[in-house]
């Protein structure tokens, strides 16, 4: 399991924080780590499964479940235990939360630690990565922050900061609209009124 450490700008890959409580990956990203690690591309796979390019894809991002043979068929050819796989979510289910003893900011199945000190540029900056990995979003595409998580972050988050908005359109690939509705909604979850005026 990665961690995101975001004491400093950059995302570094860790082992798991000891001690704390953590969801196991899902069914599907499980699948989509030990093909990887076999060297298949999700097209090579699909074709060695007799699957299209597209099924495969909606299983790993949790979509759609295996059925039991299938599962074997995939672990199979991945070299792994069905068995252990049996018994994780399809998709995480887990809510959001933030551990606040650990500095863990916990989206779904991936934690992301949260320095003392960190400020917007480096939490979106970390959100960001976190959310694109769960969600296979390309670099280029927007990643959305769901209702769930907002409480959350605008209390992680300096709602004072009047570049927010411009922030959450570099990190998230929102356009303006969406990231000065994006940054209404995180103030109104903590009950304070914008910095920025939220109209251009």
């Amino acid at each position: 399991m990665s961690i995101l450490f975001c004491m400093e700008p950059h995302v570094e890959a860790a082992s798991p924080v000891q001690g704390s409580e953590q969801p196991s990956y899902p069914m599907g990203e499980a699948l989509r780590s030990a093909r990887l690690r076999m060297g298949w591309s999700v097209e090579a796979a699909a074709t060695e499964l007799r699957l299209s390019a597209r099924v495969l894809h909606h299983i790993e991002a949790g979509i759609r479940v295996p059925t039991g043979e299938l599962l074997e068929t995939i672990a199979d050819l991945y070299g792994i235990d069905a068995s252990e796989l049996e018994t994780r979510s399809a998709a995480p289910h887990v809510p959001p939360s933030y551990d606040t003893e650990s500095q863990t900011l916990w989206l779904g199945w991936m934690p992301v630690i949260i320095g003392d000190n960190a400020d917007n540029d480096t939490i979106l900056s970390c959100i960001s990565t976190a959310l694109r990995t769960m969600r296979k979003v390309a670099d280029h595409q927007p990643v959305y922050i769901r209702d769930r998580e907002i409480p959350i972050l605008a209390d992680l988050m300096n709602l004072d900061d009047e570049d927010l908005p411009f922030l959450t359109m570099s990190y998230l690939g929102y356009t303006w609209v969406e990231a000065t509705t994006l940054v209404g909604e995180l103030c109104a979850a903590v009950g304070k009124e914008p910095v920025v005026a939220l109209a251009r």
